[in-house]
């Protein structure tokens, strides 16, 4: 609370959350608890605020004894006590028939989920009855939402959202989950999944780990040699770049036009490599993605001028340069460190900071000689300034007329040193 302790956390870390969200712009936040207890502290802080919608979920009669059905926060909060033994289809109901709506009457800029872990079943404490699989349902619900988010926010979330944790779904794939305890005891039966994070946890038995490396497509598994070993985690071909405003691209197709290339990179696919990734399991990109995300750095300016060749005396691609830059230099160094937190090994090259103009098969003499002079003419070459606002995750998908791109997710350059 304000003026003293009042729970199990020594801070208000969902408040301090929602600041820092609001201090990075992002004003219509939405904040679903599904906990065994009332989340009063964050109701106190953002009661009766109009952009701010509060969403508890918990067990009726428990402290702190607050959180009332006629419990409105001013009008933002909606509460709904729950009794004893609430499993996971009535967690489905809830979830479809109070969470879902709300929030997509909405429409957050930022949903903010607290999913406690006292709520489960195996809490000594608490009396309610949930299962891993009723916190797995209500995130991709909460996160994705259907039409909960912005449409912004949709576009950025949704190609990660709701991704298999470690290549498949968590939970079993008939009906509703039994919450009850297995015949053994207390505790659930064995073949129940763990919770987990996009990358391999390290928290479960031996077991555990040894299927977290099956899954992302490694060896040591445990078990029997003869047993059929699971699907192999999809493989991503993938890169971090920046995108060009239209004008640049439009400056550089100009200057594209101008030059003897064999083969040309289309307008609409120009990029400034940041970082290649290459090809990559489906969880691990899943853990860059999340390592991208806690990157801070401010926006910054950039030019593209000049034109080059790499290969030496075979020639294989024309790019435009740019200009030096230290954030630029800064920022790619931050991504890559991120990336081999991940679990990622990138090329280890000399980051030269391009747009690919063409891309070809080494010439035959003649050919090479008009192409090396229409470069050097072009050395003044300028293609304007532009501002760096965000970095963007793509996809690779190689065909036979060339590689196509697509976006995975995006990530805004905001605060943080220059």
């Amino acid at each position: 609370m304000r003026d003293r302790a009042n729970g199990f956390c020594y801070l208000n870390d969902p408040v301090l959350g929602m600041l820092v969200l609001r201090r990075m712009g992002l004003r219509r936040i939405a904040y679903v608890d599904i906990d065994a207890h009332h989340p009063d502290g964050v109701e106190a802080a953002f009661a009766g605020d109009p952009e701010v919608l509060l969403i508890s979920v918990h067990e009726e009669g428990r402290w702190p004894f607050t959180g009332a059905l006629e419990d409105e926060g001013g009008g933002t909060c909606f509460n709904l006590p729950v009794p004893r033994g609430f499993n996971d289809t009535e967690m489905r109901a809830v979830l479809e028939e109070l969470i879902l709506p709300r929030l997509a009457a909405f429409r957050p800029e930022a949903v903010v989920l607290q999913c406690g872990a006292d709520a489960l079943e195996e809490d000594p404490l608490s009396r309610l009855s949930l299962s891993n699989n009723a916190h797995f349902e209500g995130g991709g619900g909460a996160a994705s939402g259907g039409a909960a988010l912005s449409r912004a926010g949709r576009r950025r979330l949704q190609p990660l959202v709701g991704r298999s944790l470690l290549g498949g779904r968590l939970g079993h794939a008939g009906g509703p989950r039994d919450p009850r305890p297995s015949a053994g005891g207390g505790a659930r039966g064995a073949g129940g999944p763990r919770l987990g994070r996009g990358r391999a946890s390290s928290a479960g038995a031996p077991a555990d780990r040894d299927a977290a490396r099956r899954a992302a497509g490694g060896a040591g598994a445990a078990g029997d040699p003869g047993e059929a070993r699971p699907p192999r985690a999809a493989m991503i071909r993938a890169f971090v770049a920046l995108d060009l405003p239209a004008e640049v691209r439009s400056a550089l197709a100009v200057q594209q036009f101008l030059l003897p290339l064999p083969r040309k990179v289309e307008p609409e696919s120009f990029h400034l490599t940041l970082l290649f990734l290459g090809e990559v399991p489906e969880p691990v990109l899943e853990a860059a993605h999340e390592e991208f995300e806690t990157i801070v750095r401010p926006p910054f300016g950039l030019e593209v001028a000049g034109l080059g060749l790499f290969g030496g005396e075979r020639p294989r691609a024309v790019w435009a340069g740019l200009r030096p830059s230290d954030p630029l230099a800064r920022l790619q160094s931050r991504i890559e460190r991120a990336a081999r937190v991940a679990g990622i090994e990138p090329e280890r090259r000399r980051f030269v900071p391009h747009v690919t103009l063409g891309r070809f098969a080494p010439p035959p003499p003649e050919e090479r000689f008009r192409l090396e002079r229409a470069v050097a003419e072009g050395a003044s070459f300028r293609g304007g300034g532009f501002e760096v606002t965000r970095f963007v995750l793509y996809r690779s998908h190689l065909g036979p007329k060339g590689a196509r791109y697509e976006e995975l997710a995006s990530y805004p350059l905001r605060g943080g040193a220059p």
